[in-house]
């Protein structure tokens, strides 16, 4: 990851703790722990050229879930389930500009680290986060011999914890401004209520014919907002190996709180909403293959976007790998749409082999107050995806994988006013118009079961990406580029994904 100005690979850490018991009657106790932490500095060389970044970055962080879910059976038609669940997620980053002002970069052949006593990074983000919540439920649910019932109900404790100071504010890269904007500074330590009940019906009317409806009741104390959602589907069997089915959904939800808390405008921003439209048909072949044609349109509306710049919203904003973290003043008229067919296939092959592919076509765009619809950074038209796995016997198994999409729809630099700047501007008039070529990777893995004195082991070992093909990730400024006198270096380059990676290990199975 040398290539896009980190100096080495994130460390991450998790663990995970479980425990089942249950009796003869159904009754079933879990609990259930799940924890990881991860860390990262970013240090790149402040007289180095081809530095793909000016952002000295220190992060860590850790996230947790610890939850009971104990189910109580009633009878042969009814049993309840009830589940309490605590989550912090935990983040801590500091970032130091090393460029103040991009015109007045200086060329020097000093070798890196630079003492503290000559050179000194600007502070220009620094954040103390925790999005944590805590939850309770209970869910009901009974059936009969043509008439099923599910409904619960759900309480969301938010517990929004941010100390955020972006003191200067930055460079915006979507403007020409030769100015830094966009400082803000916010706290907030509160708790805030979100709950939801549903109620949903399953009638078999007649043996062919499946029909379901219900709906959701939503409210969010922050905002004051309360949403009503239905859904409603429908099956029907043209017999043992043909079935046609259809289904309607709506959903609501707030937009992630850092994003309403940054500037009291976003304070006001509404649910985000959007409605799933989706027919389909399975095709099923006894022990050989099960096939499943489907399509869907997804409508999306009250999307957070830029009210600084018209084409910018939470869906097309640039990744910008490595750089600092900017908050933007928004509000909620942004709107979308995705649409597309998928092809998926389960094949079985005699006993050992199992196949399973799908193959997508599909469009996904957004408008934000310039109500321009644009691809979104999820805009992949063709999607093809094929799996297999073989067990070969005597404790062996095969795997591979294969993927392939169309190229990432990427905003281009607007490359006049950055050269005329040394700093990156997008064009954002081309937001997310060009492409990038198409994605291709090849993985596969060897498995070998291994019992040594009683006990369970798991080695494998295979090879990511074997094709070693150059994926494209995303094109960087190189913000130094003018320190070279020989002006060499184009001022852009581009970052590709992982290449050709080896992958192996040995797992200890408790049993």
């Amino acid at each position: 990851m040398n290539s896009v100005g980190i100096s080495g690979l994130p460390s991450y850490t998790n663990e995970m703790a479980r425990l089942r018991h249950s009796d003869d009657s159904g009754n079933r106790l879990t609990i259930l722990h799940v924890a990881g932490w991860d860390s990262l500095e970013a240090d790149p060389c402040a007289t180095d050229p081809e530095e793909t970044t000016s952002i000295a970055s220190q992060y860590s962080g850790w996230r947790e879930t610890t939850g009971a879910e104990f189910q109580h059976v009633h009878s042969v038609n009814s049993f309840v389930v009830a589940s309490v669940s605590d989550s912090e997620q935990i983040e801590h980053i500091h970032q130091q500009d090393q460029i103040i002002g991009p015109t007045s970069v200086n060329f020097s052949r000093m070798g890196c680290p630079i003492p503290a006593s000559i050179f000194q990074p600007t502070p220009v983000y620094m954040e103390d986060s925790n999005n944590a919540f805590s939850t309770a439920s209970l869910r009901y649910e009974w059936s009969g011999s043509k008439i099923a019932l599910s409904t619960g109900s759900a309480v969301w404790l938010q517990r929004p914890h941010y100390d955020i100071d972006q003191p200067i504010g930055a460079f915006s890269p979507y403007s020409v401004a030769p100015v830094r904007t966009d400082s803000t500074s916010f706290e907030s330590d509160f708790s805030t209520g979100e709950t939801g009940t549903f109620a949903q019906f399953t009638m078999h009317s007649i043996k062919a014919l499946e029909l379901s409806a219900g709906g959701r009741l939503q409210t969010f104390a922050f905002g004051s907002h309360t949403t009503l959602t239905p859904r409603a589907s429908l099956r029907y069997s043209l017999g043992e190996s043909v079935s046609l089915h259809a289904a309607y959904a709506s959903y609501a939800q707030l937009p992630p709180y850092v994003y309403m808390m940054s500037y009291q405008q976003n304070r006001s921003m509404s649910p985000m909403r959007s409605t799933h439209e989706i027919v389909g048909m399975d095709l099923g072949f006894v022990h050989s293959s099960a096939i499943r044609i489907e399509a869907y349109n997804k409508q999306y509306s009250d999307t957070p976007a830029s009210t600084e710049y018209p084409s910018v919203t939470l869906h097309d904003m640039v990744d910008m790998l490595g750089q600092q973290f900017v908050w933007l003043p928004m509000n909620s008229g942004g709107n979308g749409t995705s649409s597309g067919i998928e092809l998926s296939d389960l094949t079985r092959i005699h006993s050992r082999l199992t196949v399973r592919g799908s193959l997508a076509y599909s469009r996904a765009k957004f408008a934000g107050l310039d109500h321009v619809m644009r691809p979104s950074n999820f805009d992949f038209p063709w999607i093809l995806n094929i799996a297999a796995l073989e067990h070969l016997g005597h404790g062996y198994e095969v795997s591979t994988r294969y993927g392939f999409s169309s190229g990432r729809p990427y905003t281009p630099y607007d490359h006049s006013d950055s050269c005329a700047q040394d700093r990156p501007i997008y064009d954002i008039s081309a937001m997310n118009n060009p492409r990038a070529p198409y994605f291709a990777r090849l993985d596969a893995q060897i498995n070998k079961d291994v019992v040594v004195r009683g006990l369970h082991l798991e080695v494998y070992a295979g090879v990511n990406n074997i094709l070693d093909r150059k994926n494209f990730l995303s094109y960087v400024w190189l913000p130094r580029y003018h320190n070279d006198p020989s002006h060499v270096l184009d001022p852009v380059d581009e970052i590709d994904q992982m290449p050709t990676f080896p992958n192996f290990g040995l797992r200890y199975i408790f049993r």
